[in-house]
């Protein structure tokens, strides 16, 4: 397992989380709140699936 600084907040834009998960190269980036308590992991995995639902419901609404 690899340490790393890379962190997320809940609040901040998935853009931004993922351009720093592609220039570290990491899978997995943990999500503290702003008391420093882990809420999450954000994946690899997570990203695909935002941005096939947001493309799909961007699909859906222009077919409209």
């Amino acid at each position: 397992m690899r340490s790393s600084e890379v962190t997320a907040s809940p609040d901040e834009p998935l853009e931004r989380v993922f351009e720093r998960m592609q220039v570290a190269q990491l899978p997995v980036v943990p999500v503290f709140d702003n008391d420093g308590k882990l809420v999450g992991l954000l994946t690899m995995e997570n990203v695909a699936e935002v941005v096939m639902v947001r493309n799909a419901l961007e699909k859906a609404q222009t077919e409209k």
